[in-house]
Formats: C-alpha cells, structure tokens, sequence
C-alpha cells in the first residue's frame, strides 16, 4: 500500500497555505477539530471531533482514533489519480499494519462521484472488525481514501467517514520547491541567523572541509574554512592542513544572505529551511548546502 498511497509527508514543517490549516507532520498527535492539509496534493480536511489524528513515521496513513473506542479511520490519498485508478486500488488486498489487512468482499460502487467498498479484515482480528472505505477525487486529480475498522456489531463509522470524505476541500497543488519558495518569504531570516555561527562540514574519502561563519549582531561577520586532507604514499600517510580566515559585513534581503567581504568582493546565498531526510525537522540550507547553525562564539 506504502507505495501506492505515497505522501510527500516529509516538507512538514514548511509554512501552511492558510493560516487556518496546518501542515501535516509525522508523529504531532492532533487533537479533535485540527484543520489539516497537504499542499502537495491540495487537500484540506477537519479531524473529527472527538477523535484525534497521527501520522506515524515511516508511514503514509493518517491514522485516526476516538478515545476509548477500538474504531480507527485510516485516511490516504494519491496523485495524478483518475476514476479506473481508484477502482483498482479500492479493489486489492491491503496491509494496514503489521497484523491488520483488509480483503476486497464486494465490487466497488461509485454514485454521486463517492467510491464504496467493504473488506473482510484478515490477519489479526481478536476484535471481530469489519472495514467500509469510502473515495473522491477532486478536480486536481488527487485521490483521497477513507478506510473505517469497528466492531462487527457497532457500525456506526460509515456515515462519520462519509461526512468526512465528502468535506476535504480540493485545491490546486504545490511543488516541493513552491513549498520552500513560500516558506523562506514567510521567514524572518535575519532573526534567525543574527548572532548565531554557522558551520558546515563536509568529509570525502579521508578529506575534509570545515566551514564557520559568525554573523555578529552590529552586522559584521567573521568567515573561516579549514581543509584537512590525507595523502598516500608507498612510505606512509601524510595528512595536511589548510586554513584561510576573513571578515566584512553581512545583511539580509528577503531570502537571500548578502557578505560584503572587507576585500571589496560580495557573495550571495539562498536561505531555505527544508528536511534532510523524511521525518526530519527542517533544517537550515545556504543554496544546496546544509549548515548549521549555533550561538555565536566569535561575538555577539
């Protein structure tokens, strides 16, 4: 399912397209009412009330749950999705965890532009579950899913993932680099960078490269970067070091850090914050290269 449902989870920390939605993120437990979305597939949607909302890590299932009830809404969505798209996957077996699958019992329905289908739960099911899941897809071509577990004796989750399914809000999609685009003008980068040195670090094959910058508070900077390399011979390793040290001025402009270098020279970086790998919190990018950043230990 994991490759099928595929998310683009991992851009979440980067600022939301309305202040009124948040950006879904891995492992944030979201309460009751939360206006979720997930601007690279342009959805928006509401947590139940009285259910609350997480994305594991690693995973591309919502997974939604009411206080003390063994009832779960699984909720995913797929890109670049049409009607057969839909029917096909509604029509497979599924593995909703490591002990939960589910097993298509009936031919998918559509009425009205909402897909139906009921499983058998297969694997582990002491609980007796059964499983209804419901689809849309919106004028963007994402699809969205919503997969209801309760008790074979309960159900009452159809009508709540109906209401559900049919209030995501479909919208057009952002790209990844839009996403970073709109997250840096949405950033005071100057109040994140002033008074605090940078580093970037970098090693290959037995070389390394060590870059330091302290961004004072009066705008002045202090710039060093130091290469350490090892070098083979039939006798032995010789290892060397190189060092180069300089200073100027220093400002920012919109998302750009401008150095004004003291020998009349200026170099510029694009400031980004984005995930070094899924799951990760955002981190701090010059151009293509991840620094990061500390208080200052050069001034102030």
């Amino acid at each position: 399912m994991k490759h099928i449902f595929f998310l683009v989870f991992s851009l979440l920390l980067i600022t939301s397209q309305s202040q009124a939605a948040t950006e879904i993120s891995p492992g944030v437990l979201y309460p009751s009412g939360s206006d979720l979305k997930v601007s690279t597939h342009g959805i928006e949607f509401k947590v139940p009330d009285n259910w609350q909302a997480m994305l594991p890590p690693e995973s591309d299932l919502l997974i939604m749950e009411p206080t003390g009830s063994v009832s779960r809404i699984f909720f995913t969505m797929a890109a670049n999705s049409n009607a057969q798209a839909v029917k096909q996957i509604m029509s497979r077996s599924q593995a909703l965890d490591a002990m939960t699958r589910i097993k298509p019992s009936a031919q998918v329905t559509e009425q009205d532009g909402l897909f139906t289908q009921s499983y058998q739960v297969t694997g582990v099911n002491l609980q007796k579950l059964v499983a209804t899941a419901y689809a849309r897809l919106g004028d963007n071509k994402t699809a969205v899913f919503v997969i209801m577990l309760e008790p074979e004796d309960q159900k009452s989750l159809p009508a709540l993932g109906k209401q559900l399914i049919q209030s995501v809000v479909f919208s057009a999609t952002q790209t990844a680099a839009q996403l970073r685009s709109e997250a840096g003008k949405n950033i005071d980068w100057e109040r994140v960078i002033r008074g605090r040195t940078l580093e970037y670090i970098q090693t290959d094959d037995g070389s390394s490269t060590k870059k330091t910058m302290s961004l004072c508070s009066n705008g002045r900077f202090y710039y060093s970067e130091q290469e350490t390399y090892l070098s083979k011979n039939a006798m032995s390793n010789i290892s060397a070091k190189t060092q180069t040290a300089q200073n100027g001025h220093w400002q920012v402009a919109g998302d750009q850090l401008q150095l004004f270098w003291s020998d009349g020279s200026q170099t510029q970086y694009n400031l980004s914050k984005r995930p070094v790998a899924k799951g990760d919190e955002a981190a701090l990018f010059l151009d293509e290269e991840h620094w990061s950043y500390n208080r200052n230990r050069a001034c102030h």
